[in-house]
């Protein structure tokens, strides 16, 4: 009797737990004790318990609506878990400060880039460091504030007590830094490391900080020759090394916010899209800092080059007309309506040029006499090409994206 006494105080610690309202007595999908005596048995939710007493043979239970007394000898103890294989986390976090440089991310007066937590945020969480499945995600009760008490289910299969986790503002099975939107909002990207306690179904991480991974980069877009006036750009592709960004907004705009991997000492190089002519940039020694902000003031090089053409122009007449020549064929994507230049004139689709349907994800380079208005028409009746219909009354995406240029 007395091992049984000193095993029921122990059990009596870990149901120790915030009393919630009377009117939840329901046991059904809650996390609950089995209390099997010899004249019966009852379940009990254990998240409505204040504590469980043993003394002899009495067993009382403390609700907040009173105590239930059982007189009779304890047989058994089963507690179930609502959710079986899920822990309920509860994380408190904060946004660490990213200095000089909101969606909630704003630039304060002072220029300086300022996030907060706000409804529809998630946190997903990951239980190492390369992982893209996710185990579980988060949201924040609070908003308005860069503190907030994060909560949420995760898979509790193979976690420990003391065990590292991982968190993203980000998904890590879809995020990508390469194509962006140019918008500041967008932006709102932050992970953090936290050590997890485990007691029972529930756990938690106290002083989760979160730091942005990537440097938040402002560029302001203006014409080298006239110096001041801006210039609207349709896209914007930043080349670090061997990492390439394509910055598509949803509308021609002179400012675009970039988030750019750390980077120290390297050259940067800027391509911009404006009214179907490709502006460049280029500088040395730049260093971008993970968790900062940078406003740049960019003045552009107009290369009189149209988009999807070789630097290269070609004089045709006497008169000293040129032209430019594309960058590779022009192809065509059925499932999305999209034509494009290839990115090298020396690339060619072949066999899979068989694959032609309206339905087709893949490219084709092979198209019918004529066929700009039907790309997919693969009849072998001469009748069928009668009409003639050039292929340039489409946008090219990468080519000015503007019909009949």
């Amino acid at each position: 009797m007395k091992q049984i006494t000193r095993i029921w105080s122990i059990l009596c610690l870990m149901l120790m737990t915030t009393v919630l309202p009377a009117a939840a007595q329901n046991t059904v999908n809650k996390n609950k004790a089995i209390i099997e005596a010899n004249d019966g048995s009852r379940e009990v939710n254990t998240d409505e318990i204040s504590v469980i007493r043993f003394d002899g043979g009495k067993i009382t239970i403390v609700q907040p609506w009173g105590e239930t007394f059982f007189d009779r000898t304890l047989r058994s103890l089963t507690f179930q878990r609502a959710n079986p294989g899920t822990l309920r986390l509860t994380a408190s976090t904060s946004i660490g400060t990213e200095g000089s440089g909101n969606r909630a991310q704003t630039i304060d007066g002072s220029g300086n880039l300022k996030s907060t937590w706000e409804s529809g945020d998630v946190v997903y969480v990951y239980a190492d460091a390369s992982t893209t499945k996710s185990i579980g995600t988060l949201t924040p009760t609070s908003y308005g504030s860069n503190t907030a008490t994060l909560t949420g289910n995760i898979t509790s299969t193979g976690l420990t007590d003391g065990q590292t986790l991982y968190f993203s503002t980000k998904d890590r099975s879809t995020f990508t830094l390469s194509s962006q939107d140019g918008t500041v909002e967008s932006l709102f990207y932050f992970t953090a490391t936290g050590t997890i306690s485990i007691v029972g179904a529930n756990a938690s991480i106290s002083n989760l900080t979160f730091s942005r991974p990537i440097a938040v980069v402002k560029f302001a877009l203006k014409d080298k020759v006239t110096g001041n006036p801006a210039i609207n750009a349709t896209k914007l592709t930043v080349t670090t090394g061997a990492t390439s960004i394509d910055v598509t907004p949803s509308s021609a705009t002179d400012v675009l916010y970039v988030g750019i991997p750390e980077i120290s000492g390297q050259t940067v190089s800027l391509t911009a899209i404006v009214g179907g002519i490709r502006y460049v940039y280029e500088k040395t020694g730049v260093t971008f800092l993970n968790n900062k902000y940078y406003a740049i003031n960019v003045k552009m090089t107009n290369t009189a080059i149209p988009e999807g053409a070789l630097s290269g122009k070609f004089t045709i007449n006497a008169g000293g007309g040129q032209v430019s020549f594309s960058q590779g064929n022009l192809q065509y994507q059925a499932s999305t309506s999209t034509w494009r230049f290839a990115p090298n004139q020396y690339d060619m689709i072949g066999s899979d040029n068989s694959n032609i349907s309206d339905s087709y994800t893949g490219w084709i380079d092979l198209l019918g006499w004529g066929t700009g208005n039907n790309p997919t028409n693969s009849s072998t009746n001469n009748g069928d090409y009668s009409i003639f219909t050039d292929w340039g009354v489409n946008a090219i995406s990468n080519g000015g994206n503007t019909a009949n240029m």
